[in-house]
């Protein structure tokens, strides 16, 4: 669970967690709900981390300020309630 400010200074720990979660043949899920910021860098991580997992990195309960960088990015489907198609 990502939590607070995914600001420059969390990019390198967000992409660390996520190579080491990625390394595994498990589904990981990232939950969002938590995230007070998200700077433009961190949400690029999380996009090339979900682009190398092979549709095992789930990402879900983006709050307003992670909806809004990933929209920004062109990834609004990032996330997306699939319940909700």
């Amino acid at each position: 669970r990502a939590t607070g400010d995914l600001d420059l200074r969390a990019r390198t720990d967000l992409a660390q967690a996520l190579d080491a979660a990625l390394r595994s043949e498990t589904v990981v899920l990232l939950d969002l709900s938590a995230v007070t910021f998200m700077y433009s860098g961190s949400a690029c991580v999380i996009l090339d981390a979900a682009s190398r997992s092979a549709g095992r990195l789930e990402v879900f309960a983006p709050t307003r300020p992670a909806r809004i960088v990933l929209d920004a990015l062109g990834a609004a489907t990032v996330g997306a309630d699939p319940r909700a198609a």
